[in-house]
């Protein structure tokens, strides 16, 4: 019997450890058990459910559209940047340009990723396009990436060829276009769909890149098995609300920056506050009691100071300091559990109107509205938040804009665009397919006007029941550009007006009486 040697035996132990994992997974997919780990038998009723999944089988489509159109352009770019590289062999900036073929082979996805987000951001604040990120905008970075592989496969066998057919040919007349197209083409056939089928390849499970340069509904293959895998939802048009990395992502204290030194909690990006600075109203946002008491005092030098939990919704949470020892008093009746997950201070505007702007994405349908919150008191006498009115535009943002709008509602909306470009790239991991932001104008302790984001909201939140009127009344119309609708929170139980919906009749999260309702009617 003879004997395996050394290097067979690495061998078939190599292939082993790359391919028998494959060889599990297959097998256990066809395992009848919702249990991955417990064999239930032979079936293939998953593979049934998943032809029925029309969302997966969507970005299935999509995937595959964005690896041909990627496949064609890189091996188009790619092969003319070979042909530069390899037959002019002498032109000012050769080094350079072959260090720019070359990068993406080397440069992480991430930085490559990100570049792209922020040219495709800047591009469409100066020239207006693109609005909306999408299949375009993933198959520019596909084929950024993989030419730059494409242009590598045909540049070795360029320098393979024999340069005596194509000589040959000129000497007989041909033109050099046509010794390209006729002879030297047909010559590297073989790596061209070398090229070809790796870019095909490269763009099919691509992640990371996609998932910079991809907007709502542009969900490709990759994006839906992770977020499948790690929510057990497969895109953001699956939920109403959103998900977060960190929970101080999802409260008010994100809008404003830590105090010089200031505590920061995992995950922090102080990257973002940097970009939103000029969106916002002037503040901070604390993790600590004596960051708290520092930065309290330095911001009432300059009046009022209003202190808000991250945590806290409805108008609750709030409180209104004229001096440190008010101040004081009120962090001394919070829990260590609510500074550690965040308080904001601002400064105190009066004659305040808020300003609501938002998106509202469920199952490929976009709307989107401005409107303004009113308030109320509670039981205990609390000012708390009352509903809001909405004017909302199907479609994007663009359409929202070609309405009749005031120049401070055309401002608040520009503002919620800002601040929602800045989260898209400085929280990549988070998504959402309610995204609601608060935007107020006022006047500070000074008289100053004031204008700025409060705060964000990628859940549910007391306009939601607008939203969802205003879906439904575009579901059964669909002629209907725009429409207003409107949410009521109030603590006394009446008699509605008829085309109303209730939505919430009973006790509080205090045990005081609530009634939501909802309403909807012409723009």
């Amino acid at each position: 019997m003879k004997k395996l040697s050394f290097s067979n035996v690495m061998l078939w132990v190599g292939l082993a450890f790359i391919y028998l994992p494959m060889l599990i997974m297959v097998i256990y997919s066809f395992n009848a058990s919702k249990l991955v780990t417990v064999w239930g038998g032979w079936s293939i009723k998953w593979y049934a459910g998943l032809l029925d999944n029309s969302q997966l089988m969507g970005s299935v489509g999509r995937s595959l559209e964005i690896a041909l159109y990627t496949a064609v352009a890189a091996v188009a770019l790619g092969t003319l940047a070979a042909f530069v590289l390899t037959r002019v062999t002498r032109f000012k900036g050769r080094t350079l340009f072959g260090g720019l073929v070359t990068a993406p082979l080397v440069m992480p996805e991430v930085i490559t990723g990100l570049s792209l987000l922020l040219l495709f951001v800047a591009m469409a604040q100066l020239i207006g396009w693109p609005q909306e990120r999408g299949i375009v905008t993933i198959w520019i970075a596909h084929t950024t990436f993989c030419s730059a592989y494409v242009a590598v496969v045909v540049s070795a066998r360029l320098r393979e060829l024999d340069l005596s057919i194509e000589e040959a040919a000129m000497d007989l007349g041909a033109k050099p276009w046509k010794v390209f197209f006729l002879i030297t083409i047909p010559m590297i056939a073989p790596s061209l769909a070398a090229g070809g089928m790796m870019s095909f390849a490269l763009s099919l499970d691509d992640l990371v890149l996609a998932s910079f340069v991809s907007g709502p509904g542009s969900t490709t293959l990759p994006m839906e098995v992770f977020s499948a895998v790690r929510l057990g939802v497969n895109s953001d048009e699956d939920l109403l609300g959103g998900f977060v990395e960190h929970a101080f992502i999802a409260g008010k204290a994100i809008v404003h920056p830590l105090p010089r030194g200031g505590v920061a909690p995992e995950g922090w990006n102080p990257l973002f506050a940097e970009k939103v600075r000029d969106v916002v109203l002037n503040g901070v946002s604390v993790f600590s009691l004596a960051d708290a008491h520092r930065a309290g005092a330095r911001m009432l030098a300059e009046g009022p100071v209003r202190a808000k939990l991250a945590e806290a919704c409805g108008g609750l949470g709030q409180y209104v300091a004229h001096d440190l020892d008010e101040l004081d008093a009120w962090l001394g009746g919070l829990e260590e559990r609510q500074l550690a997950q965040g308080l904001v201070l601002e400064a105190n505007l009066e004659s305040i109107v808020t300003h609501s702007v938002g998106q509202l994405r469920v199952n490929g349908f976009l709307l989107s509205y401005h409107g303004h919150q009113h308030q109320t008191r509670n039981a205990r006498g609390e000012l708390v938040y009352a509903g809001s009115d909405l004017l909302v535009a199907r479609g994007g943002y663009a359409e929202l804009l070609a309405l009749d709008l005031a120049r401070e509602v055309r401002q608040a909306i520009e503002y919620a665009r800002i601040f929602d470009t800045a989260a898209a790239i400085f929280f990549p991991g988070c998504f959402a397919s309610r995204r609601n932001y608060d935007i107020a104008q006022g006047r500070d302790g000074n008289g100053r006007e004031r204008f700025g984001v409060l705060e964000q909201s990628w859940r549910v939140g007391g306009a939601s029941s607008a939203e969802i009127a205003a879906l439904e009344a575009f579901r059964a119309d669909p002629g209907l550009p725009a429409v207003r609708a409107a949410s009521f929170e109030i603590h006394e139980d009446k008699r509605l007006p008829d085309n109303s919906r209730v939505i919430y009749r009973g006790p509080d999260e205090h045990g005081d009486f609530l009634l939501k309702y909802a309403m909807t009617g012409e723009a």
